[in-house]
């Protein structure tokens, strides 16, 4: 596409990221592996500062520019409600809110201290570190900036590191570049677009679903630029012809081009509106994916999602206990977004059940929960 006409074209609004306590979360600093998945080594790494298993946390990492740190974190499901996490909308990055000031990495060996009515939220940077080297956080009214400050420095082995306190609101935003991550008057850091789904700490399988959707969106969104490409060069040329035309004095040839544009322009006016139409249209998979999982056991994993045409979600899924499936089968019958449940499949083997699950949904009640949805 041309790039002036790109100018000129609409762009999708940014979304405000949603940021969670930083008190919730463990972190570990890490050195990422050549040829190894990133994912599974800020696993590993924050496993070792947690004492759940990997299933019942909610994890992400975020990795420097040049690749050679990494900073992994987790926080267990349980500490955020149920009816809070299906609230959390689809578009969003859910992020932990330390990571709106790594952009503030300070010279050498220090320690950022961001304080406000509630907390004092403490980052360490080594005097090498992209990343930062410990978080700590203290409540307001368990101790100073400076109490703050020292836990930090200590965790990282630095000790008598001088500190820097800091204020503003913390803000994180995804634009079509990635994730803008900034403190009111501060500095902003930028994680590229492609590394987007690392900090998510939601589940893989809601990532890959929304990853699905938004392929989707993204084509709807360039026949839209297309379009509104189509109209501006046939304005132009609309223009041009005009101009030739009062040059040329024929008024049967100005008659014949514009009959020309005008159907032109109607066969753009059509694509227009069937985008339009799409875009009303569009399946709700993660919207599905997350009415469902908000009834998912903590023991139960869900191993694979499919969506089918429609309203239909099929899911694979295992757990240690067995129970687990006539419960979920009963959570889901009683769910006013569900219109069928069928469960079929069902094997058990040394200790782990495994089934599938297939999920009709109301279509109008899926769709008015995903407006409300803020």
């Amino acid at each position: 596409m041309n790039p002036l006409l790109s100018r000129w074209l609409p762009k999708p609004p940014p979304v405000p990221a949603v940021l969670l306590p930083a008190e919730r979360f463990v972190t570990r600093r890490f050195e990422p592996l050549a040829g190894g998945k990133l994912r599974e080594q800020a696993a590993l790494a924050v496993e070792a500062e947690s004492p759940f298993p990997p299933s019942q946390l909610l994890q992400g990492h975020v990795r420097s520019a040049n690749g050679a740190e990494g900073l992994a974190y987790a926080a267990h499901r349980r500490v955020f409600p149920a009816d809070a996490a299906v609230a959390w909308p689809a578009e969003a990055p859910v992020i932990p809110e330390f990571l709106a000031l790594i952009g503030e990495r300070p010279e050498g060996a220090s320690v950022v201290v961001h304080s406000d009515a509630r907390r004092h939220l403490a980052l360490a940077w080594a005097a090498s570190g992209q990343l930062p080297a410990s978080v700590a956080t203290l409540a307001t009214e368990d101790g100073s900036a400076a109490d703050a400050a020292k836990a930090a420095a200590d965790a990282a082995g630095l000790a008598d590191a001088p500190a820097r306190v800091v204020t503003g609101e913390l803000r994180a935003t995804r634009t079509e570049q990635g994730v803008e991550l900034a403190r009111e008057g501060g500095a902003v850091a930028v994680i590229p677009a492609s590394q987007v789904d690392d900090l998510d700490v939601r589940d893989p399988e809601f990532l890959e679903t929304r990853q699905a959707a938004a392929r989707w969106d993204n084509r709807a969104w360039r026949a839209a630029q297309a379009g509104a490409a189509l109209a501006a060069l046939a304005l132009l040329a609309e223009l041009a012809s005009l101009g030739l035309g009062a040059l040329a004095g024929s008024a049967r040839a100005e008659v014949a081009a514009d009959a020309t544009r005008v159907g032109e322009l109607q066969a753009l006016a059509a694509i227009s509106a069937k985008v339009e139409e799409l875009g009303r249209k569009r399946p709700l998979p993660f919207e599905m994916l997350a009415a469902a999982n908000i009834h998912r056991p903590a023991a139960m994993t869900f191993t694979s999602v499919t969506h089918r045409a429609g309203m239909t979600l099929e899911i694979e899924a295992r757990t240690t206990n067995a129970a687990d499936v006539g419960a979920l089968e009963q959570a889901l019958s009683a769910d006013p977004l569900v219109a069928k449940v069928e469960t079929r499949d069902i094997r058990g083997r040394e200790g782990l059940t495994t089934f599938a699950l297939t999920l009709t949904f109301r279509p109008e009640a899926l769709r008015k929960a995903a407006a409300e949805t803020p």
